[in-house]
């Protein structure tokens, strides 16, 4: 049986263009979707090394998540 390859529809992001879109972020909120999102680092990890609990971590990654995926939408439009 023949079978098509799904078209990958993500797209490329270099790491001039996450640098650029982190600095945007509060420095704590920075750190904490470089260590999770980038470093692959569990949120209890984390929420140890910065001394907090996971519910404040699970918050404030979710927050910059959004925050970042509204920035890089509306940078996407720009172009």
């Amino acid at each position: 049986m023949d079978s098509l390859r799904a078209e990958d529809r993500t797209p490329e992001v270099s790491t001039r263009d996450i640098d650029a879109l982190l600095r945007h972020l509060k420095p704590q909120q920075r750190e904490i979707v470089r260590s999770i999102s980038l470093n692959g680092n569990s949120i209890r990890e984390t929420a140890d090394r910065l001394k907090t609990t996971e519910g404040a971590i699970r918050v404030s990654l979710h927050r910059a998540l959004k925050a970042l995926s509204l920035r890089y939408r509306s940078s996407a439009r720009a172009d």
